[in-house]
């Protein structure tokens, strides 16, 4: 039903492209997020949007921006903090994924090809994989920012979400993890989670020692937290030569409940040991 009710409003939005506008975008965005197979509800809303935004010649052109970004990083905040600056519309239409964190998730080419010369963020947690790297490659005009977080802190900041949401079964596969004492609870996610997060990392960083010119940044929580967003905003700006349109709020549109440095109130001794032993030096430097 979810599904159909996508396909109808984004017929509906092609019959009026001229007067697309940010609601329809929310609308349809939220219903495609809860279909199964949505690439093709996402693709028809893509086009709609590249056709409004190319009909207004008040708005300002621009590429298609991928923000790749580990989950509980507050890459939600940044996104819309740039899309402000820049003036382009934010969203999740250039992947295909599930609901379970760090899955498969498929950079969809066609909506690549559809936005170019048409300014648009997507959000994603995307992986490093093969696959998308060479769609993201066979679309020269757009450009990635890679965002990280300790994953010690993105650990607790997810485990909160679970608690939030009971999302254990849903998210993770494990229907009583809200239902364990707290200790068991981070021993789980150390097993199950954090290698998940530090995989990401990884191939991450591998792809940035290969210096891939599409990349233009790689960013961090920390640096988020330290210098505000408006301040990382303007930095991403300039590295992608594009002209601030707009003041960006020095307030954060969300980061959380959890800070810098809160897994130490979390982790026991032997927790904290267990997760160091698989942050390497090299990762860790991704998080200044």
């Amino acid at each position: 039903g979810r599904f159909a009710e996508a396909r109808a409003l984004s017929a509906r939005i092609v019959e009026r492209a001229t007067s697309f506008n940010e609601r329809d975008h929310v609308r349809l965005s939220l219903a495609c997020s809860f279909c199964g197979d949505y690439r093709g509800a996402r693709t028809t809303l893509v086009r709609a949007l590249a056709q409004w935004r190319r009909s207004q010649s008040s708005l300002p052109t621009g590429h298609p921006l991928i923000i790749a970004a580990m989950p509980k990083s507050a890459s939600t905040s940044l996104a819309h903090a740039l899309g402000h600056a820049l003036g382009w519309p934010v969203g999740d239409l250039l992947c295909h994924s599930g609901p379970h964190l760090f899955n498969h998730t498929v950079l969809i080419g066609r909506n690549l090809a559809q936005l170019k010369g048409v300014g648009y963020i997507g959000h994603t947690h995307m992986l490093p994989r093969r696959a998308n790297l060479r769609v993201l490659a066979s679309h020269p005009d757009a450009r990635l920012v890679v965002h990280f977080r300790d994953p010690r802190e993105a650990l607790v900041s997810a485990l909160d979400m679970f608690h939030r949401m009971r999302a254990g079964q849903f998210l993770l596969r494990e229907p009583k993890l809200a239902d364990w004492p707290l200790e068991r609870q981070v021993d789980w996610m150390l097993e199950h989670y954090l290698p998940l997060q530090i995989g990401w990392m990884k191939g991450w960083k591998r792809v940035l020692d290969e210096r891939n010119p599409q990349i233009v940044a790689a960013t961090s929580f920390s640096r988020l937290a330290r210098d505000g967003q408006d301040t990382l905003a303007r930095e991403i700006c300039r590295l992608l030569r594009r002209p601030i349109v707009n003041r960006t709020p020095s307030e954060p549109r969300r980061y959380g409940t959890r800070q810098l440095g809160s897994w130490r109130e979390i982790f026991t001794p032997a927790q904290k040991r267990r997760a160091e032993r698989m942050l390497t030096p090299q990762l860790l430097s991704l998080l200044e």
